[in-house]
């Protein structure tokens, strides 16, 4: 049986990290499909641009998606965190350009809070992906 540190050095921070994102993906997306009423029609308003390409179900599956394909390429697939990297990314990247565009066109008055929300989420997972786990720098000089 594996020990709890066996099992952190096989995940790493960066694998860790992607469990981390995985999990957040996997609540937004069981968020877009437990809507009330009431919250639906104001989600509806303001990804209207992503509505236009899919039905909201089907966002909040992607979310989930990603989040299980996340947390699987950091927990279990070690060696496909890239793939776990790119996948985390597309969603926030995307919702970053869909709220965007809202507040552009004047359909959410403050959607460039949930813009750069977003896009810090996405680029918080574009940094993280470049970084080397502490021991790939064993042996390494400056």
């Amino acid at each position: 049986m594996p020990t709890l540190r066996r099992i952190g050095l096989h995940v790493g921070r960066r694998g860790a990290f992607l469990i981390l994102f995985g999990a957040v993906y996997l609540l937004i997306g069981y968020s877009y499909l437990t809507l009330t009423p009431a919250s639906e029609t104001a989600v509806r308003h303001a990804l209207r641009l992503a509505l236009n390409a899919a039905p909201l179900p089907a966002w909040g599956w992607a979310w989930i998606t990603a989040g299980v394909t996340a947390a699987a390429c950091g927990a279990v697939c070690p060696g496909r965190k890239a793939v776990g990297y790119g996948v985390a990314v597309a969603p926030p990247a995307l919702w970053a350009v869909v709220y965007l565009a809202a507040w552009l066109a004047g359909d959410v008055p403050r959607g460039w809070v949930s813009a750069a929300i977003y896009a810090a989420l996405a680029a918080a997972v574009a940094v993280i992906a470049g970084m080397p786990e502490p021991r790939d720098l064993i042996g390494v000089r400056r």
